[in-house]
């Protein structure tokens, strides 16, 4: 308690010290005299010139696109034709499954196809030739009707040639049947033969794009099954630039406003899409898209600077000379014979330390802070500006 009373004391004895030196400065000069002396200032001088304001951001550098190429059936890796770092094209072969069986399949698919069609061919032309027989006996029943009503042949001749056509009409419904059938069994055995050539296709994997391999996942002799990943794919012909931007910030960011890659890579892009939700970090993912430059590397990690907006040939002056305004607004002080002049500036924006501002005319100097840092300046004080 008794170090608490005597900080406490101190404290007041050091600020009382301190008004006292103040009216002791301003009653000499009011009084008219000795001269107060002059504060020691650092300053700086306004001038002309373009101000960015931009924020930063960690992003990631991703390739354009990339795919994990993987097995569709159950089969052995027979060999692999690509290592880690290859370059290949579309449908360029990357591996080969154990595929006789497969090939088997098909072959007797196609056998089946061609049994198929001959059937249905066979039937087809069974179905003409009964046709050609009904219609004979069409003509012979007609003609054998009339001749009963003449009484020129008995009944029992003309009941003969009508159970004759029924039996050809009968026979020719019946293979009208075999023959639709036989159609519809060249289409089951086309389906068949399609899914076996889909199947001993998946034998051979090929890659969906041109790219370069990232990761080899099999040897030969491996098995594989259904979405057993073989080889990781890259493209690596455009890259993604992606960061993700705080909440709170979303509303400086326009469609296509400028970014700036740092981190030693000079490359000038702009914004090219946002993700239609937040992450769960109350984040936006924003997107670039960038060509290949020296220096980046999918998978790897580099500094960009967003420009939220550009102030040319406006005036400069440090952000550390800048004073609010009772009432609001902001003013500098400047020095002019030897004396602190108050300036009111309007403050345009801010990045970096420096302030872009109007009312004030370039050239003039602009106090930033007293030597101390403590001291407080008022209009028309006199000060020293150190060299």
């Amino acid at each position: 308690m008794k170090k608490i009373m005597i900080v406490l004391v101190l404290a007041l004895l050091v600020i009382g010290g301190l008004y006292l030196v103040r009216q002791k400065r301003l009653t000499i000069r009011e009084a008219g005299g000795q001269p107060v002396r002059a504060t020691v200032v650092r300053a700086a001088v306004a001038k002309r010139g373009d101000l960015l304001v931009s924020r930063t951001y960690l992003a990631r550098v991703e390739p354009w696109q990339a795919a994990t190429v993987a097995a569709q059936i159950v089969s052995r890796v027979t060999d692999v034709r690509v290592q880690v770092g290859d370059l290949v094209s579309r449908g360029g072969v990357l591996a080969h499954l154990e595929s006789e069986e497969l090939m088997a399949r098909v072959q007797g698919a196609e056998a089946g196809v061609s049994q198929a069609r001959m059937q249905a061919m066979a039937a087809r032309e069974t179905v003409q030739a009964l046709g050609k027989t009904l219609d004979f006996r069409t003509l012979e029943f007609d003609r054998d009707r009339r001749l009963v009503k003449a009484g020129a042949i008995a009944r029992v001749v003309a009941d003969t040639s009508l159970d004759q056509l029924n039996e050809i009409r009968g026979r020719l419904q019946s293979m009208e049947k075999t023959a639709q059938a036989a159609t519809e069994q060249i289409t089951f055995r086309e389906q068949e033969l399609s899914q076996a050539r889909i199947r001993l296709a998946y034998g051979q994997i090929t890659a969906p794009f041109g790219g370069v391999v990232v990761e080899r996942l099999v040897d030969p002799g491996d098995m594989a099954g259904p979405g057993q990943p073989l080889v990781i794919l890259e493209d690596h012909t455009r890259f993604r630039i992606s960061f993700d931007v705080p909440q709170a910030e979303l509303s400086w960011f326009k469609p296509e406003m400028a970014v700036m890659a740092l981190s030693g890579v000079n490359l000038e892009l702009s914004v090219s899409r946002t993700h239609s939700s937040l992450n769960s970090d109350r984040t936006l993912t924003v997107e670039c898209d960038a060509p290949p430059a020296p220096g980046l590397r999918a998978g790897g990690t580099l500094v960009v600077k967003v420009v939220l907006d550009r102030f040319e040939d406006q005036v400069l002056v440090p952000e550390a000379s800048l004073i609010p305004v009772p009432g609001g607004g902001d003013a500098v002080f400047i020095v002019a014979n030897k004396k602190t002049t108050a300036v009111p500036v309007t403050v345009l924006g801010r990045n970096a330390g420096q302030v872009a501002v109007k009312g004030l005319d370039p050239g003039s100097q602009v106090i930033q802070n007293t030597y101390l840092g403590w001291n407080r300046l008022a209009a028309g004080e006199p000060v020293e500006v150190l060299p």
